[in-house]
């Protein structure tokens, strides 16, 4: 039987990296939002706000984020750190919120961006709320390092 060497992954090699702080992300989604106004994915009911003209959606904004604040760090702006730099800070974020009583009930990415995405779309969700999340994600992702 032949045995080969196993080589992670180059996201898997790319661990090691240093990641610029989530508070750097969260602060510029939430500045992208203010700017550009929250827009729910769908809209539910008659009580959801209307978006605004070219309104974002919080993934929308947490990307976009990630990638500004990838690109304007030390790190190399590489596809794969600026899709780890925006997981981590799904992750983080969707551990805060809670739908209906609730946090996620899955912890792979693919259920966190659609809990993020359920939180956003709740009835009278504003822009104003969105972008107090995100400071206050902010605030603790600052405190906890």
């Amino acid at each position: 039987m032949t045995q080969h060497a196993t080589v992670p992954p180059p996201l898997q090699r790319l661990t090691r990296l240093p990641l610029p702080p989530l508070a750097a992300v969260y602060r510029k989604a939430a500045r992208l939002l203010a700017q550009a106004g929250h827009r729910q994915t769908e809209i539910r009911t008659a009580f959801s706000c209307p978006p605004a003209p070219g309104a974002i959606t919080i993934m929308d904004a947490l990307r976009a984020a990630a990638a500004a604040v990838c690109a304007a760090g030390t790190l190399t702006c590489q596809e794969q750190a600026v899709s780890r730099l925006g997981d981590h800070a799904v992750y983080r974020l969707a551990l805060r919120l809670e739908v209906r009583g609730q946090g996620p009930f899955w912890i792979d990415i693919a259920s966190l961006e659609e809990h993020i995405t359920a939180w956003g779309d709740m009835p009278r969700r504003t822009t104003e709320s969105v972008v107090a999340q995100l400071e206050r994600a902010a605030d603790a992702s600052e405190r906890s390092v």
